[in-house]
């Protein structure tokens, strides 16, 4: 059995046109949130998201932020506020090509949107998962994975770390390989039983944050280790389309704090998934 290794959070090889005809993976760009969170979307953002809102500070204000000219925010608003200029004034630097402030973004906005709460509800973690295809085993890095206590992956997440991202449809094919492998851990964890059925991926470049899901059945899962072609293709659901929320837009910020609400919703329900 051959096995290789893929870096998500790198430059080095990565799965490509190959690998998605043989996953047959069928990618749904949408501009509406509904498709990758029906029925479950959440229109309003909730009280423990509200101090993220920050109405007053659009992209002007975030580039000119100075913490001790703002005593009336708190500790987590400042901090939150220094993290996204750090990423905003980089992404403005024509000559800086690498993402070197959005890990520090993206832990803070884990954290504060309750995606990882120490393990009492959800844990998040560096994740490494294989991804069995036919006599072939990837092993797939992603930045994190998101855990219920009871021990299931129910999210990924994968940021760029460069500014031009020559992977495969800029990491799309990446992010729902490694879904797959996350529903086959979750599989193996049953010992057979496809639980749970709906897994959620985020992608984070810069500033922009891109949300993903897939709704597993049966017969594909068990089709990937199978060496005849598989028949049934896997429909992935990527929102938005091409550009992704800004957070650093306050309409946008807005919809992204709803958008992970309903992620966090979604991760703890048992009827959602």
């Amino acid at each position: 059995m051959q096995n290789y290794s893929l870096f998500l959070n790198s430059q080095t090889s990565c799965l490509g046109r190959k690998e998605e005809n043989l996953l047959r993976i069928r990618l749904v760009e949408t501009n509406d949130p509904i498709e990758v969170f029906p029925n479950s979307l959440k229109r309003l953002v909730p009280d423990y998201l509200k101090h993220l809102e920050l109405e007053g500070f659009g992209i002007p204000e975030i580039i000119t932020f100075a913490p001790n000219e703002h005593q009336e925010l708190s500790t987590s608003q400042r901090l939150f506020l220094r993290r996204l200029q750090d990423v905003t004034l980089q992404r403005l630097d024509p000559n800086e090509k690498l993402e070197i402030y959005v890990q520090d973004l993206v832990d803070l906005i884990i954290k504060e949107s309750k995606l990882d709460d120490g393990g009492v509800k959800l844990y998040s973690r560096f994740s490494r998962l294989a991804l069995h295809l036919r006599s072939v085993v990837y092993t797939i890095f992603s930045d994190r994975e998101g855990k219920r206590r009871s021990g299931e992956i129910v999210w990924l997440l994968q940021h760029g770390k460069h500014r031009i991202d020559t992977r495969y449809k800029q990491g799309d094919i990446h992010m729902v390989g490694s879904l797959i492998a996350a529903c086959q851990e979750n599989i193996a964890k049953h010992q057979g039983v496809l639980n749970p059925r709906v897994l959620y991926g985020i992608k984070v470049v810069g500033e922009e944050f891109f949300v993903y899901s897939v709704n597993f059945r049966e017969e594909y899962m068990r089709q990937l280790s199978e060496e005849t072609p598989s028949v049934d293709d896997l429909v992935a659901f990527k929102y938005p389309c091409s550009t992704g929320l800004r957070i650093s837009k306050r309409e946008e910020r807005k919809k992204l704090l709803c958008i992970l609400y309903t992620l966090r919703e979604c991760s703890l329900s048992n009827t959602h998934l």
